[in-house]
């Protein structure tokens, strides 16, 4: 029981010392305590070996050192088993990496579970297989853990692709229920569109505003859905708030409309410099709307120019 407590009490020391940034502290705290069997200080040292904090870098002492995590099974196990699957992964060595995974997914951690999905889905590592990737998915949603709404979500696609809609959209709800902002985007856009019922948008906001909230990796798409929205209920103001939310969120369809805002003075003053300004960051992004938005970025910069 004694020694629960000290293995307690150093790793919260290890997560002190990296939420201070006093990685040389943590490196020579945790080396300290490795030395003498504690499972988190030796996850910290592969940690800082891994990723050069604290340490001069060097990979095969991370390994080394997970390893060690991995071997004193508890917690720390399935931790230093998807570390070391992301190592092997990073360097190609893909059937090493499907190995680790299996180990984390053995030890009970969620993220493992969901690498070991993805592996069997995409025949990374092992021969592919949708039956054991679905398994591994549903097994880290049960475990209602961080991942929990991806996993969900990645059981959705599974179904799409197979074109059974009802299992799509009851793991889609899943996964919108467990936080995951894409799912959460999914949902509205079915309610919404332009032949929609004043319910139907309402709903599709509200999914879209709760998917905003989550301030994931949808994030700049959900403001830009927003902003579109009030596009069409023809709410210059508002519209422009959330374009200018979907561009400071990295959204290129939401940098080009904001750009549109400013150069024709919907929902703010005409501001040519700002629409220039603009339409170079969607330009700088080489996505889709570069073409369209290098055409209005040199028209902009002739009439300048011409005076």
């Amino acid at each position: 029981m004694q020694g629960d407590h000290v293995s307690d009490a150093v790793e919260s020391l290890g997560l002190l010392y990296e939420e201070l940034g006093d990685y040389d502290k943590k490196f020579q705290q945790s080396a300290k305590w490795a030395a003498e069997g504690y499972g988190w200080p030796m996850y910290y040292v592969a940690e800082c070996y891994e990723n050069g904090k604290g340490v001069t870098e060097n990979q095969d002492k991370a390994i080394e050192w997970y390893q060690k995590a991995y071997e004193c099974h508890g917690e720390v196990a399935g931790h230093a088993a998807f570390r070391l699957g992301c190592i092997y992964d990073e360097q190609g060595n893909w059937e090493t990496a499907f190995a680790w995974d299996r180990r984390g997914a053995e030890e009970g951690l969620d993220w493992c579970m969901r690498s070991l999905a993805n592996r069997y889905r995409d025949g990374r590592g092992v021969s592919k297989d949708l039956k054991k990737a679905m398994e591994w998915y549903e097994k880290a949603y049960n475990l209602h853990g961080m991942i929990a709404g991806d996993a969900a979500y990645q059981l959705a696609g599974i179904y799409s692709d197979e074109e059974n809609d009802e299992k799509k959209w009851e793991w889609t709800n899943k996964s919108a229920n467990e936080g995951y902002d894409e799912a959460m985007i999914d949902i509205g856009l079915c309610y919404d569109g332009d032949d929609v019922s004043s319910e139907d948008q309402a709903k599709a906001m509200e999914w879209y505003q709760t998917a905003y909230a989550q301030h994931g990796t949808a994030v700049g798409d959900a403001a830009l859905l927003i902003a579109m929205m009030y596009d069409r209920q023809e709410q210059a103001e508002k519209a422009f708030e959330w374009y200018s939310k979907g561009a400071e969120e990295g959204s290129e369809d939401a940098m080009y409309f904001l750009a549109q805002s400013y150069e024709y003075g919907a929902g703010v003053q005409a501001n040519r410099e700002k629409a220039i300004e603009w339409y170079q960051k969607v330009v700088d992004c080489h996505g889709d709307e570069e073409v369209e938005a290098e055409e209005h970025l040199q028209a902009l910069l002739k009439e300048i120019e011409e005076g």
